[in-house]
């Protein structure tokens, strides 16, 4: 077979069988045609063919033959379906109805150049990508796209005015920015596979992203990495990664300014920095930095700052995370400190570090003076434990599988498995958190206080019980999950740092952080009688959050630009009740890391080859329409001959020889 020429159903060739049973029919011997004769004198003398000679006779070779055995080649071929590399300007179609998913990078890495002298972004290099294979849907695909930043939007098209519309949206997308959930895109890719058409998956990005390899391992689907602007840029990458600011006790309106500069480039660096106090200089350094290190540096600001900036005098990839700003006005809260009490705290300690400006402290659970150890904490978390009566913290709790606490946290029966019966779909908490999916191993049947709220109930084996609620002890509110951690899958779902945040913002009095991170979630706690609350973003565009339809809690997710926010609570006059300001910076410690992972083919190598043999017949041009068109075009000349009467009548030679003609020899 020609190279480059493939046949997606060779069953088709089966057809070659009418080449046989044409040639049969035309070696068939005919009825001899009515010949009218003069006499039957000279009958006898002539070559009679005896009626007992056989049926069949040499094939006869004839223009009607050719054509109809041509016309049978053709369409035999054409059953098998021949396909062969498109060429250029030839049209081609895939061979099966395809599930094309497309994971489109949001995070704050792609906000990066493309190229040292390219002003465009990984991020428009991207949309163009998306663009392109949104451009190869064809009738009966589906198409699911997917766009991975501190939040994951999924959108799904299947007919040509619908991935017109995403075509069109994607085309003036901003990037969300924060962390690529790359993982939970492909978790969700898991549960999108479709068994009737060929799936894959393409994941768009940068190449500066972390992917599990055995949640990859679960998409039974190829999967595709494109690394949008790799090799364009050659200037490293350096910034502001954090910062953040403390008061410095016995000493009235004073702070201390705390931040840190990363450089991410190959080789050490000098780089020049300012620090800035409400727009005035009050420190010009340089700082070295080996290769790919980090420092933190401290400043004490002037008494009465209001307003901190930090910035790194350098041209690299990135320019956005050169600056960092913190507002020390009292606007918005100083961040959470967090005491974390657990002998695991690994998937607990990773959610709470990455609420906004958390400060998270890790003690054993054989920690004794609990109390007062939580002095100067915004919030205690236990896991697998629970203080003594006696020491009890006077700070908000959150509890992770509690242990009785006298007549508290009591249990009867085991829940072996339970699945969850009952939703409070109305709670703050559990808003935008999705259970679906969430698996939990033996959990106690914990018994409820009145006063207990319960938000989520599980049941199984005949016992049902409660898997999170709410109540107060002592006074101090508290929130309770009665599940273990550890025999659960949702420390390694999307749900679950979601549900942390919320139960988070629910126990805490800080109303917000006042510094973020691009991209990250802006969670408020509502002052009572605020309504709604609008929030104007650096353009100008505001954002418009009904209070009421959340419980007192609301949750911002778009901080996608760098620069300063402003938040008021409106109540149901539209009065203001309440105003904060808040930043956002892009500098980050992993997202402003540029630099490719080597090991990512390697990650994404796990997936399931299931549809690869259908993969590769990505991009063939189909022969068959051609091949039809062919053989029609042979038939209709074929029958041509046979109307205009260009048959050859079959001749009697020894009959002819035997009838004497006048004159001749007898």
């Amino acid at each position: 077979m020609p190279a480059g020429l493939t046949l997606l159903a060779p069953l088709g060739l089966a057809a070659l069988l009418a080449l046989a049973a044409i040639v049969l029919i035309h070696m068939r011997r005919r009825t001899p045609p009515v010949i009218t004769v003069p006499s039957l004198r000279f009958w006898e003398p002539a070559s009679a063919e005896s009626s007992d000679q056989r049926r069949l006779r040499k094939p006869p070779i004839t223009l009607p033959l050719i054509l109809q055995l041509i016309a049978a080649l053709i369409v035999a071929l054409a059953l098998a379906r021949p396909a062969m590399d498109a060429l250029p300007g030839m049209a081609s179609q895939r061979t099966t109805p395809e599930h094309a998913m497309i994971v489109l990078d949001g995070s704050t890495s792609m906000l990066a150049q493309a190229g040292d002298d390219d002003p465009r972004t990984k991020w428009d290099f991207a949309r163009s990508e998306a663009d392109d294979l949104l451009g190869e849907w064809q009738a009966g695909d589906v198409v699911t796209l997917m766009v991975a930043g501190s939040r994951l939007e999924t959108t799904s098209a299947s007919t040509r005015p619908q991935v017109d519309r995403l075509r069109e949206r994607i085309s003036t997308m901003d990037a969300p920015g924060g962390i690529a959930g790359i993982d939970a895109a492909l978790e969700v890719s898991a549960d999108l596979v479709l068994p009737d058409r060929s799936n894959r998956l393409v994941l768009v990005t940068d190449g500066a992203v972390r992917v599990n390899p055995d949640i990859a391992a679960l998409v039974a689907a190829p999967i595709e990495p494109r690394v949008v602007g790799e090799g364009e840029a050659t200037m490293p990458n350096v910034a502001v990664t954090s910062i953040g600011s403390r008061r410095i006790a016995n000493r009235d309106d004073t702070s201390r300014l705390s931040f840190a500069i990363s450089s991410f480039a190959p080789e050490a660096v000098r780089l020049p920095y300012r620090v800035q106090a409400d727009g005035v200089d009050v420190v010009s350094s340089e700082i070295d930095l080996a290769a790919a290190e980090t420092r933190t540096i401290e400043v004490t600001l002037p008494q009465g700052t209001r307003l901190a900036d930090v910035t790194v005098d350098v041209r690299d990839a990135f320019g956005g995370d050169n600056r960092a700003t913190v507002l020390l006005d009292g606007s918005g809260s100083g961040g959470l400190d967090i005491l974390l009490m657990s002998d695991n705290p690994a998937a607990l300690e990773r959610a709470l570090g990455a609420l906004p400006e958390a400060r998270v402290d890790v003690f054993p659970t054989s920690t004794p003076g609990i109390r007062a150890l939580a002095t100067g904490f915004d919030l205690v978390v236990f896991q697998g434990i629970s203080p003594l009566p006696d020491d009890i913290p006077d700070v908000p709790m959150l509890f992770v599988r509690p242990t009785q606490i006298g007549e508290r946290f009591a249990s009867q029966g085991v829940m072996a498995a339970p699945s969850i019966d009952r939703v409070d779909a109305g709670s703050a908490i559990l808003d935008r958190v999705d259970l679906a999916g969430v698996t939990f191993g033996n959990t106690p049947a914990y018994l409820l206080d009145t006063s207990d709220q319960e938000l989520v109930r599980g049941e199984a084996n005949g016992v049902a019980g409660p898997l999170v609620w709410r109540g107060e002890i002592e006074g101090n509110p508290y929130v309770a999950f009665g599940f273990d951690l550890e025999s659960s899958n949702i420390t390694g779902r999307v749900a679950f740092p979601v549900l942390i945040a919320r139960s988070v913002a629910g126990l805490t009095e800080a109303p917000a952080a006042s510094a973020l991170g691009l991209g990250e979630p802006l969670l408020y706690r509502a002052s009572q009688g605020v309504a709604t609350i609008s929030v104007v973003e650096p353009s100008g565009e505001a954002t418009i959050l009904d209070v009421s339809a959340t419980g007192g809690s609301v949750i911002f997710e778009g901080t996608g630009q760098a620069g300063r926010y402003t938040l008021t609570g409106l109540g149901d006059a539209e009065q203001v009740l309440e105003e904060m300001t808040f930043v956002v910076n892009a500098g980050h410690p992993v997202e402003s890391d540029l630099r490719v992972n080597d090991a990512l083919a390697q990650s994404l190598q796990g997936a399931s080859a299931a549809d690869e043999a259908v993969t590769e017949r990505r991009g063939l041009a189909d022969l068959w329409p051609i091949l039809v068109a062919i053989a029609g075009a042979v038939i209709a000349l074929e029958w041509l001959v046979f109307s205009a009467g260009w048959l050859r009548v079959p001749s009697y030679p020894g009959l002819v020889n035997a009838i004497p003609r006048p004159g001749g020899r007898s």
